[in-house]
């Protein structure tokens, strides 16, 4: 779901969700889709980064209510939290989930702050009725598209060692393949459902 601010933004995420719309039926209907002409993410056709690096560095932060909340780590960037709850070292009884944590093996994506928003829920209610949270680790996936027709992916695992997510293995696809894209399709059809329902 893209949430545009300027009109050029908005044409161009209502571009990127009729694609998205369109790869959805393929996927259905066990086919790939035809695709546009610039397979690149919105963002990039709309600003494309003259320092890729130092402009995603710089911009990456904890939101406003985690720096007013004074959840935000001795580092200034981040916010430190116990790996089993995702509860605040800092403040006990908040949460903190995705990219704004620190000190966690995992990368900053969708898909593992999908994991931990599930992994926190499931924490936060064993807390309220007075239980020991299950010791659950997250997981995940990354494909990405090498051209208009095939993928590769990586898939980390990782378990809790000493209250403490470490990560135990990382397969990558040997190549390249029409098979790994249609998979993409499938994982991110089930994680948009997931998350937006």
């Amino acid at each position: 779901m893209a949430f545009a601010r300027t009109p050029q933004r908005a044409r161009a995420a209502a571009a990127s969700d009729h694609h998205a719309e369109a790869e959805e039926r393929s996927a259905e209907q066990g086919s790939l889709p035809e695709r546009r002409e610039n397979p690149l993410p919105t963002i990039l056709q709309i600003r494309p980064f003259e320092n890729r690096e130092a402009d995603h560095a710089e911009r990456q932060r904890p939101g406003a209510i985690a720096v007013d909340a004074d959840l935000v780590g001795g580092d200034k960037r981040w916010c430190e939290v116990d790996h089993v709850t995702y509860e605040s070292v800092k403040h006990k009884n908040i949460h903190v989930v995705g990219d704004a944590t620190i000190d966690l093996p995992v990368p900053k994506s969708g898909n593992v702050a999908n994991a931990m928003g599930k992994i926190c829920a499931t924490a936060v209610v064993n807390l309220l009725n007075g239980k020991e949270p299950p010791v659950i680790a997250p997981g995940n996936t990354c494909y990405s598209w090498v051209n208009d027709k095939e993928a590769i992916a990586v898939v980390n695992a990782y378990k809790i060692e000493n209250g403490k997510v470490v990560q135990i293995e990382q397969k990558l696809t040997p190549g390249k393949s029409v098979a790994v894209a249609r998979n993409s399709l499938a994982w991110r059809a089930s994680i948009w459902n997931d998350v937006l329902g």
